[in-house]
């Protein structure tokens, strides 16, 4: 994959008017990855409204089981506050239309029932581009941005060609 290192950090959001955020970016921000100073600065973007952002309703369920499994009710209390009261994020219930697109990703592109609902869910709230870290949206043939320790990639080309951290193609990698 071509890749120009470093340039997650730079990536300008407000060329996107809603980004989509799978729920791995949540969990590799909060138990930290290689990926924490692009997460930082994309949820930084997101929370100053230089971008609208939306994940689906299911990433809470996802993101809760830490928490519910420590026991904990400070650190359950501290998650659902930080969730529920993000600005600039939407989290979309799995309505009837979102549940019936996730279907037809699942028999056209083969992704998981939790990966058709949250790649439903940027579709039917009009994002411009999906930011994951699971290289099986691939397949989908929406914009991908594809989380990545090394920078920003095509998620096809070696060529590691520059990118003026605009918007991105088909699929990218960050």
């Amino acid at each position: 994959m071509g890749t120009v290192s470093g340039l997650g950090p730079r990536l300008k959001w407000n060329h996107y008017r809603k980004i989509a955020v799978d729920s791995n970016c949540f969990i590799y921000l909060i138990e930290g990855s290689p990926y924490e100073r692009f997460l930082l600065s994309m949820f930084r973007s997101i929370e100053r409204g230089e971008v609208k952002a939306v994940t689906s309703a299911l990433t809470i369920a996802e993101l809760m089981v830490g928490p519910y499994r420590s026991g904990d009710r400070n650190v359950q209390n501290q998650y659902r506050m930080a969730l529920c009261g993000f600005r600039n994020l939407e989290f979309r219930a799995v309505d009837a239309d979102v549940a019936d697109l996730a279907a037809k990703l699942r028999v056209e592109c083969g992704l998981k029932t939790p990966d058709a609902i949250q790649l439903a869910t940027a579709m039917a709230s009009g994002a411009d581009v999906f930011v994951t870290n699971d290289r099986d949206f691939r397949r989908a043939g929406f914009p991908v941005l594809f989380l990545s320790p090394e920078g920003l990639s095509d998620g096809e080309n070696e060529t590691g060609d520059a990118d003026d951290g605009g918007p991105v193609g088909e699929s990218e990698e960050i």
